[in-house]
């Protein structure tokens, strides 16, 4: 017997039904969802920005200092664009180093990137860094393995250390 007087094989049955009458509700909520922005025939625009990414807690403080902010916003942050427009950055491969490397944030930045209609985000495609007067792409890079990547980590070849650095943009 299991808790409550339920047998456990009965119990594990229930489980299983309705685990999967969530899955099946979420599922059909998301078919609705996606069919639904189908309809709006929207395509992403591709962006270049320039602006400084900030933490999203920084621009709260700036516009609304009395505003207290929790956890999942703290861990945002956003392109305050030279026109004072504030749009958050998506969180994926392309914008990691934005979110992980303290040395990317606040100070001026080149996005090239896709916003989506009725989304407030920013898909980075592409990151230059002013440095020096110039725009520059930085790098995470391996001596060892002489191999560069676009977020800090470890070597993915030798498990070594990365080096932060700015690469030149040729023009």
């Amino acid at each position: 017997m299991g808790i409550f007087g339920v047998a456990s094989h009965a119990r594990s049955r229930f489980d299983a039904a309705s685990s999967c009458l969530v899955l099946v509700i979420l599922v059909g909520h998301l078919m609705t969802v996606r069919e639904a922005w189908a309809e709006t025939d929207a395509k992403p625009e591709e962006v270049v920005l320039r602006g400084k990414v900030v933490p999203m807690t920084e621009i709260l403080k700036a516009i609304a200092p009395d505003l207290k902010v929790d956890d999942p916003i703290a861990q945002q942050v956003a392109l305050w664009c030279e026109d004072k427009t504030v749009i958050p950055l998506l969180p994926d491969e392309g914008s990691r180093a934005l979110f992980r490397d303290s040395r990317l944030q606040n100070r001026l930045v080149e996005i090239r990137g896709r916003r989506f209609p009725k989304l407030p985000y920013l898909q980075v495609i592409g990151l230059m860094v002013e440095e020096g007067g110039r725009m520059r792409r930085p790098e995470y890079y391996c001596h060892v393995c002489a191999i560069s990547l676009r977020a800090p980590q470890t070597c993915p070849c030798c498990q070594g250390p990365m080096e932060f650095r700015m690469k030149p943009e040729p023009r």
